[in-house]
């Protein structure tokens, strides 16, 4: 399967999802009033790979805003790549944010308390 690559918008956050490599990147801010449309490609790309998974997946998100929509749908897109950790693979999901959002951080708390993946918060600087 070919690599997802979704450019940003004034709206929507850059997406590359590279199946061979196991990598998913997803930066920026999610505006859209309903962002299923959106998230309905990913899903597509995730369930496809949960068909042939690599041995080793990092997720790597920089979400700078989201809706509570937007984050339930995220979170169901993690939960499905959660699934690889039953299957003893490797799945590391590396939540990077602002150094002065703690409200982004705070979300990548309870993402690390909520899912059960390999979790690494980093701050970084604007």
């Amino acid at each position: 399967m070919k690599i997802l690559e979704i450019e940003s918008t004034r709206r929507t956050p850059y997406v590359k999802f590279d199946i061979d490599k196991g990598t998913l990147e997803i930066k920026g801010s999610i505006l859209l009033v309903n962002p299923t449309d959106f998230f309905d490609k990913i899903l597509e790309y995730v369930d496809e790979y949960l068909l042939n998974p690599q041995s080793e997946t990092q997720i790597l998100l920089h979400i700078e805003y989201y809706n509570t929509y937007a984050s339930k749908l995220l979170m169901f897109v993690l939960k499905k790549l959660q699934k690889l950790t039953k299957l003893d693979l490797k799945v590391t999901l590396i939540w990077l944010y602002d150094e002065d959002d703690e409200d982004m951080r705070d979300v990548g708390e309870t993402y690390k308390s909520t899912l059960k993946m390999q979790t690494i918060l980093q701050s970084v600087q604007q």
